[in-house]
């Protein structure tokens, strides 16, 4: 049978950051609850493809959980093990918290997949990282069958964090979660991603933040997690869009099945604070994948991974978009523009229609106010934007004319428990 190569992204080490990072994250917002609750994450769905599947995960017992996208066939992701404490670039932490590491593997064949997990250490190390056998070598029955690997129950593994590449003889899918357990920590958190089924050398995220602080006075930041999926080294670079300034990284050296972790909390060549946008690009003919983190004061992680340039489109679907309804609940979504161009004024148009349950409720539409450069990103935001319609709810379509885009939705609640 022929093997199918499945990398597990998984972030470990969270940091402590005060300021909220947005940038090809799956999950962008500059305001959260006052109790720290994470937003909810909306998948949108590109015309002509098939809507993802959506898995909820909490991050606090009893707060609205995140949603993020389950793969359905094999996928390439990394996995992380538990982590202690994480230090940054620059002078804070994304987090104090002691972070682990869970994935689930789904057999999407019809026989029994025999599978192979090898963990590489983060850069700068990028060695192997021994683990438990049965977390190594194992098998997983056909027909839906599962796995769950827990890291922070693993004897083996030594504290860190890094990344997983798994062999398999059937396709499979799988999703990580990212935990920070209670003990050692005071307060659970909790947050996860889909594996990634393709790599590519080049990544985009709609959403990034760096020394953020949000409408709650929480600092708000963004971690970006750059797996190398190929059998050599390859160099990364970075480079950030926004309205108070665009930079772009020198290049980051990678080894091979290894995963370099860019805390956006302490570059110190963007303007504070920051928001915007950005390109994950591989030199030569280099893949990697990519995963992003929002750190939202010391108990919210947000994850999304990453968009190739092969999932950009120019009609997305939201079928589910709130403006400032009583509980504090709002949609913001953000466009990112990948046609290689300016996308002039008004190219860009958010077209409502309101639930049938929405007592007094009228369709509305916006559009982009002013040019949106190539690679920038503009967020239809209810929460700014009091021109929206308040106690709001509905679906949306985001159409960009000709123009090739991405898409994130996020639902946030502000200010309520």
């Amino acid at each position: 049978m022929k093997s199918t190569l499945v990398k597990l992204f998984v972030v470990i080490g969270v940091l402590a950051l005060a300021v909220i990072v947005v940038g090809s994250v799956n999950t962008t917002l500059a305001d959260v609850s006052a109790q720290g609750k994470p937003p909810t994450v909306v998948l949108p769905t590109r015309v002509g493809t098939k809507p993802p599947t959506l898995t909820a995960t909490p991050t606090k017992p009893g707060v609205q959980p995140q949603v993020a996208s389950t793969p359905v066939a094999p996928l390439k992701a990394t996995a992380t093990k538990t982590a202690t404490r994480v230090g940054v670039r620059g002078k804070q932490t994304l987090t104090t918290k002691t972070l682990s590491t869970a994935f689930t593997l789904v057999n999407m064949g019809t026989n029994q997949a025999t599978v192979t997990a090898s963990y590489i250490k983060a850069m700068p190390d990028g060695n192997t990282w021994d683990a438990d056998n049965t977390n190594e070598n194992f098998t997983i029955d056909g027909n839906g069958g599962s796995k769950i690997i827990r890291l922070y129950n693993d004897a083996t593994m030594t504290s860190g964090r890094g990344s997983a590449v798994i062999n398999s003889t059937e396709q499979l899918g799988a999703v990580v979660q990212i935990l920070a357990r209670v003990p050692p920590n005071t307060l659970p958190s909790q947050s996860a991603y889909s594996g990634i089924i393709q790599p590519a050398s080049t990544w985009y995220a709609p959403m990034l933040f760096h020394q953020l602080t949000n409408a709650e006075g929480k600092i708000v930041n963004s971690q970006l997690a750059i797996q190398n999926t190929g059998s050599s080294a390859t160099s990364v670079t970075v480079s950030f869009y926004g309205t108070a300034g665009n930079y772009t990284s020198p290049a980051i050296n990678i080894g091979a099945g290894a995963t370099y972790y860019y805390d956006m909390d302490g570059e110190n060549n963007l303007p504070t604070p920051w928001n915007g946008s950005g390109v994950i690009t591989a030199s030569g003919d280099g893949q990697i994948a990519v995963v992003v983190s929002i750190y939202t004061g010391a108990d919210t992680i947000q994850t999304y991974n990453a968009f190739p340039s092969t999932a950009s489109g120019t009609i997305w679907l939201i079928p589910m978009f709130s403006s400032r309804l009583a509980n504090g609940q709002s949609t913001s979504v953000n466009v990112q523009n990948l046609s290689g161009g300016q996308i002039p004024a008004g190219g860009i148009t958010l077209n409502c229609q309101p639930d049938p349950g929405c007592a007094g409720c009228s369709a509305f539409s916006k559009s982009t106010p002013s040019a949106l450069d190539n690679n920038r990103s503009y967020s239809f935001n209810p929460v700014t934007d009091l021109t929206m319609p308040s106690d709001w709810y509905g679906s949306c379509v985001v159409n960009s004319g000709s123009y090739n885009t991405i898409t994130f939705v996020q639902i946030r609640r502000l200010g309520t428990s």
